[in-house]
């Protein structure tokens, strides 16, 4: 293992995004580094950027504390939050975004961030308080943001177990965002567990073409699902007594 200094940890990180050398390799020689290091940020910061990459995220946050995140530069901070949430270390997720909403009071990210992080605590109501404000600030409007409120909007009606609201939620994340994987694995799952795999595909098809109003596109899909279940019922009872 190389000595530690700041042009040899530039140098090794040139080498690796040259391709030299392997993700785990850099990743055991700053470990061993942080070792003799451990209150180097810039150190700590780069190990969590190339552990999040290679979804290492047990290693991203070995050792590392609240207090140590303060330290950390912002280029760190999401790939604290992304190693917490895939951990369920929610102590680390909400150090990293009261770090970014101290740092950045009136910035979008932060006040985002913060609305999913609750979300993952399970405290609905402040994560819907919180999306509230999001939605009412100036730049709720960017297609950008109104994607990221939508996926919050959608992950919130989840927690709060309500399947239908989710998929409105997912179904106008879809018409901005038609690649969206998890909208588009959400939609199908829920509407082929609710119908039945040919009605759902079907049902994905026209849900991404052009809705009415919210309200009516719920009313709409609560009434196809009971009829639905009530044709269901209808042709168990048939089956049961002979008359299919």
């Amino acid at each position: 293992l190389p000595a530690y200094d700041t042009a040899e940890h530039d140098r090794q990180l040139q080498r690796w995004h040259a391709g030299e050398i392997e993700t785990s390799q850099l990743l055991a020689m700053l470990s061993a580094w942080r070792g003799g290091h451990p209150n180097n940020p810039r150190l700590q910061a780069d190990l969590l950027e190339v552990a999040a990459r290679a979804a290492a995220f047990d290693c991203a946050l070995d050792g590392l504390t609240t207090a140590g995140i303060a330290q950390l530069p912002d280029y760190a901070l999401p790939s604290v939050i992304l190693s917490a949430r895939s951990t369920r270390r929610t102590d680390l997720q909400g150090a990293a975004v009261q770090a970014l909403k101290q740092r950045h009071p009136d910035s979008w990210a932060p006040a985002w961030r913060e609305a999913q992080w609750l979300i993952d605590l399970g405290r609905n109501a402040d994560a819907r308080a919180a999306l509230d404000a999001l939605g009412r600030r100036a730049d709720a409007a960017e297609r950008q943001h109104r994607i990221e409120l939508l996926e919050l909007e959608g992950a919130l009606a989840e927690a709060g177990g309500e399947p239908l609201l989710a998929l409105l939620r997912y179904s106008e994340l879809l018409r901005l965002a038609p690649d969206h994987a998890y909208a588009q694995q959400f939609s199908l799952s829920t509407l082929t567990s609710l119908r039945g795999a040919a009605l759902a595909v079907a049902d994905a098809d026209a849900w991404r073409s052009s809705p009415p109003s919210q309200s009516r596109q719920v009313a709409g899909l609560q009434a196809d699902l009971l009829a639905s279940r009530y044709r269901d019922a209808i042709a168990q009872r048939d089956y049961g007594t002979g008359l299919e």
